[in-house]
């Protein structure tokens, strides 16, 4: 959305000039205040669908728009348009030598002195929800934000919402569905106008939508008798992660970051008394880095205190980042993974009981100059919304539409701000009563079925540009047809039998425990760690998982500080010591292949197996994945998929011969900022450069949770967080109850089970760490 030229103030000035001089109305020329947008309208009548986003221009045919470009015209107006036109309206004028509008074809935009069409955005103001672009010929013209078409009729021409293109997005990447139990599935969705305004129940009746079922590709099942569909009404948590520039041009260069921050704390406030249910907030700063300045969390005056220190000294935020430089890009994909990560953990520990939304909201005044791409699939994929906010002259608004996929502001005037951050906290406040979980009678016996929602309309069908599908294993229901699935079970009789998870989201547990099997329970573990260290973390006081005999594993108690060690059956401390082996024995380069060697043949065929079968299904009772699919070094190349992509590194079987025999000493971890090789050395256990592109930088210990966070790299080198593994060369998030797996480090429950006729599933063993471990 552009509120207004990045050149506004002097485009205004020379609008009154010319105005003065020719005699003519100045109410055309835009003053310090910018104008109000139209109401939104709605009913088809009112205005045209353009699915190329294009500007319409103001004549068609061969005739002149408004004369011949001299300034006189019809009237004030001084839009020439030869031609082919694509035109909504007809002789729309602008005043002062300004236009709006763009001729197709062979059409101009007239200039009041000399006849011919700016070749300049500089020249030209466009308001609303549009921004300017150059065509093809090299004339410039306002065109319509995505979403956003021309109303016909109004003379200004101002870009509306276009409630004809409507979208639906899943909101998880597989459907939900009973195990062992009645035929039922669930889909959880959201829709939207495709400029990314939510559609909530109330406007769905405005617009007289109703929900439509298609199964496998085709057959519309939605009033077959025995698929019977419902929507089950339930409350959502929403996410929200403000990603802020403190780059020098921002906190330097003006009052620009100073005049922002309290529109971002009234942004903040308005989401603390939003109605729509929970809320969790974060704030990442950026420069020439990235940082988490405060992380997620319910407290949203906390993170209003940490606004509220950047306020009074944005200084000491950009030494944080770096102000010297701008890695926006960065900033972008950290902000997305990080909003994602806390959603999966979420559905984790609450099988599937609650649902969630997700928006990344990011506040710029300038570009990225650090060389890096725009991760555009992860952008294009991701199950959250983004936003982005462009603030000042210098930000060119076509940079910015990429990286807001729901929604691109710009805003050079404090006026601009209050106006886009107005706009952008009701889009906020909305997303949650715009999400949608959909309960499903499946006719579907036995393999694997798709559904796909979309939506039918009472009158003309608007153009649905993206619906929402997800796959389901009716080989997992129940075998006898006993347990029977219809509107009740959606309503009262699922949560009836639960206190959490469950494929109608029965609800989370208190934040010291987790659920699993329907019940909340403090955090467990397991005696049998099959290789998994955090299966062994709350058993006993013990932390290790260590060999006990030939592909046998079990917690036990670590070895003491300068006790002999090896990496089966005596194992250090995680976080408290490492094992080093006598250097004129093995070296650096030694211990270092012993360990990759040790934990590859630990893991099996398994480790580092780069696109695991992840598709398949959620809790106790339900199936979801959540959102996953990362790409190498963490970066994501798109979310929602149900397999996740990495290293190519193949486990080894076997061991060296004489490995047993290597015996090292339990030493000290080292401190943050000290060199290091390997992930155990630390006390965070991540070893890692602090720039991975600087072939010089040396590994040293990094900040962690412990381990590397969900998304972030990870090897033979650096251990995952809890609740996440390491899938080849990124943390993937464990899968939960019946996903297919090969190892019980992918599975949420520690239990990676065999059935022997259809493949492995991760079974329902237990819990193991809880919400607030998670949080602040």
């Amino acid at each position: 959305m552009l509120i207004s030229s990045a050149r506004w103030r002097p485009q205004w000035a020379a609008c009154l000039f010319i105005a003065a001089s020719w005699g003519v109305s100045t109410a055309g020329c835009q003053s310090d205040a910018s104008p109000g947008l139209p109401p939104l309208a709605g009913g088809d009548e009112t205005f045209g669908f353009d699915t190329g986003n294009e500007t319409e221009t103001s004549a068609a045919g061969d005739g002149d728009g408004d004369g011949d470009g001299d300034g006189d015209g019809d009237g004030d107006g001084d839009t020439a348009g030869t031609g082919v036109g694509s035109s909504d309206t007809e002789g729309s004028d602008t005043e002062g030598g300004e236009t709006e509008t763009s001729a197709s074809g062979d059409g101009e935009t007239g200039d009041s002195d000399t006849g011919s069409p700016p070749t300049n955005c500089g020249d030209l103001v466009c308001e609303g929800h549009s921004k300017c672009e150059i065509d093809p010929a090299g004339f410039a013209s306002c065109v319509c934000d995505q979403g956003y078409v021309r109303a016909v009729g109004d003379p200004d021409e101002l870009c509306i919402l276009d409630e004809r293109c409507v979208q639906i997005r899943p909101l998880s990447s597989s459907c939900r569905q009973v195990v062992n139990g009645a035929p039922a599935v669930a889909v959880y969705f959201s829709v939207e106008f495709c400029a990314g305004v939510p559609i909530t129940p109330e406007k769905m009746g405005e617009l007289g939508a109703s929900i439509k079922v298609i199964e496998n590709g085709g057959h519309d099942v939605t009033d077959d008798e025995e698929a019977h569909a419902t929507i089950i009404s339930k409350s959502v948590e929403s996410y929200v992660h403000i990603v802020l520039d403190v780059s020098k041009s921002f906190t330097e260069g003006g009052e620009e970051l100073g005049l922002v921050i309290p529109e971002v704390r009234n942004f903040v406030q308005e989401l603390a008394s939003s109605p729509a249910g929970e809320v969790y907030l974060a704030l990442s700063v950026f420069g020439r880095g990235v940082a988490e300045f405060h992380p997620f969390t319910a407290d949203l005056n906390a993170v209003d205190g940490a606004l509220a220190e950047i306020e009074a000294d944005p200084g000491a935020a950009a030494s944080l980042v770096g102000g010297d430089g701008s890695s926006l890009y960065l900033a972008v994909e950290r902000g997305i993974l990080e909003t994602e990560r806390m959603r999966e953990f979420r559905a984790a520990v609450t099988s599937d009981g609650v649902l969630t939304t997700g928006a990344v909201l990011v506040i710029t005044d300038g570009r990225d100059n650090s060389g890096g791409e725009l991760n555009t699939a992860l952008i294009d994929g991701t199950q959250n919304n983004v936003i982005s906010l462009g603030v000042g002259y210098e930000i060119d608004d076509n940079y910015l539409d990429p990286i807001g996929r729901d929604g691109s502001f710009l805003a050079p005037e404090p006026e601009d701000w209050q106006m886009a951050f107005a706009e952008i906290s009701q889009r906020v406040e909305d997303y949650p009563r715009r999400s949608y979980l959909l309960g499903y009678c499946s006719a579907g016996v036995v393999g694997e079925q798709e559904v796909t929602v979309d939506l039918a309309f009472d009158s003309a069908d608007p153009f649905i540009v993206k619906t929402a599908s997800c796959v389901y294993d009716a080989n997992l229901f129940a075998p006898d047809p006993a347990p029977e699935c219809n509107g009740a079970f959606f309503e009262s009789e699922e949560c009836a039998t639960r206190a959490c998870g469950g494929l109608s989201a029965c609800g989370g547990c208190a934040d010291d425990r987790c659920c699993a099997g329907g019940s909340c329970h403090p955090p467990g573990a397991r005696s049998e760690c099959d290789t998994d260290d955090q299966l062994c973390r709350n058993y006993d006081d013990t932390t290790i998982c260590a060999e006990e005999g030939q592909d046998a594993f079990v917690c036990a108690v670590p070895q003491d500080l300068d006790q002999p060690c090896n990496d089966s059956s005596m194992r250090c401390e995680l976080g408290v010591t490492w094992c080093e082996y006598p250097e004129e024995e093995d070296g650096w380069l030694g211990a270092w292949f012993s360990r990759w060697w040790r934990t590859d043949s630990r893991r099996g065929e398994d480790a580092g197996e780069a696109g695991r079968d992840r598709s398949g299904t959620g809790d106790a009772e339900t199936a979801d994945t959540g959102s996953t699919g990362t790409a190498d070094g963490g970066t994501g190349d798109g979310t929602g998929g149900t397999d996740t992509a990495g290293g190519s590194a193949t486990g080894s079987t076997g061991e060296p011969e004489d490995d047993d025999d290597k015996v090292g000493t339990c030493r000290p971890v080292r401190a943050l900022g000290e060199r290091c090789d390997l992930h155990d050395q630390c006390a965070s256990l991540v070893c890692e450069k602090s720039k991975e592109s600087n072939p010089l930088d040396p590994p040293v210990c990094q900040p962690g949770a412990p381990g590397a966070r969900m998304f972030r790299k990870c090897d033979h080198n650096n251990e995952c967080e809890v609740g996440t593994f390491c899938d080849g060369s990124s943390c993937a998030p464990k899968s939960r109850y019946v996903t297919r797996c090969k190892s019980a480090a992918e599975c949420h429950y520690g239990q990676c089970y065999d059935t022997e006729t259809d493949g492995k599933y991760c079974a329902a063993a237990g819990c193991f760490w809880s919400w607030n471990e998670k949080l602040p």
